[in-house]
């Protein structure tokens, strides 16, 4: 379980205040209740972070049709298999950056038996 903070700034004079809580799931089966808990305490929007958490945040979702969701690495459907009004989906494509990262490797080897992708 996290820890309730509160994050307070001076932007142009005016004082924004914003409640964050975090809840730890320790497996699966806390995903459901820890989502209902954030949706009826209230909070503006409730994040689920990893695709494990898709099929949750869905039900969760189209239980709670007026609270606000964010699911990061896929995207919430209803069962018309439409993306779900009420879910911002945050998805990467990763194997871009990962990619990136495999050609900045090879370039940097000093032998050329780590180079397994490059001829000469």
């Amino acid at each position: 379980m996290g820890r309730a903070k509160s994050i307070r700034k001076k932007k142009n004079n005016y004082k924004v205040g914003s409640d964050v809580k975090y809840l730890q799931s320790t497996q699966a089966s806390d995903y459901s209740p820890n989502l209902n808990q954030l949706v009826h305490q209230n909070y503006n929007i409730v994040f689920g972070i990893g695709y494990l958490m898709q099929s949750d945040i869905q039900k969760v979702a189209e239980q709670n049709p007026k609270a606000h969701f964010g699911l990061v690495d896929s995207v919430a459907v209803g069962k018309d298999n439409k993306p779900l009004k009420n879910v911002a989906d945050l998805t990467f494509k990763e194997q871009q950056g990962s990619f990136l990262v495999g050609v900045v490797a090879g370039l940097m080897t000093k032998t050329i038996k780590n180079r397994l992708c490059r001829r000469h």
